[in-house]
Parts: structure tokens; C-alpha cells; sequence
């Protein structure tokens, strides 16, 4: 039996595009989405998603601190301003 606590990128991304496929309230949601998964039981699979929903609630009640994009968006126009030929090569530098 696999452990709830590994699940791997790959495994993420099945639970993602299952649960956008399933509809939730179908009896047998649980077993489709363990099966699409692999490898996980169809009770690691609802933890899963309890974690989940837990997580989200989290990020809208703001319990979870944003990235520093500030941080970034400094450090990226020191570069640019030391280096403006490579905005050029950007690929969205075309966008402008």
C-alpha cells in the first residue's frame, strides 16, 4: 500500500486533471479518481483531497503568505538595466 504523504508530480497531476473530469457527486467518484491516479487507495485518494480543500480554504481565508514578487520584479529590472538586449530576446518582448 502506498503512503498518502508520497505522491509524486506525476500522480499530482492525474489527481488534478481526474477531478476535472469526475463529477464529484457520481457514487463511484472515489474509485475513478484512485484508479486514474495508480497506485493509491481509494482512501489515500479522499485524504488527499480533504488536504486539498484544506489548502484552498487556507489561500482564500489569506492564512498563506504570497510569494515576494516584489523581490523578483526588483531583481529583474536590476537585470534588465544591466543587460537591456536581453529584453529583446524575451518572447514576450513582442508583445509591446
Amino acid at each position: 500500500m502506498a503512503s498518502s504523504s508520497n505522491w509524486t508530480a506525476k500522480q499530482n497531476k492525474l489527481f488534478e486533471n481526474a477531478l476535472a473530469i469526475y463529477d464529484m457527486d457520481a457514487p463511484d467518484v472515489w474509485q475513478k479518481l484512485a484508479m486514474a491516479v495508480g497506485g493509491k487507495t481509494v482512501e489515500e485518494v479522499k485524504l488527499h483531497y480533504e488536504n486539498l480543500l484544506e489548502d484552498i480554504k487556507n489561500i482564500e481565508n489569506g492564512n498563506v503568505p504570497l510569494p515576494p514578487y516584489e523581490e523578483y520584479v526588483v531583481v529583474m529590472l536590476r537585470f534588465l538595466y544591466l543587460f537591456p538586449s536581453i529584453y529583446y530576446l524575451h518572447p514576450f518582448s513582442s508583445l509591446n
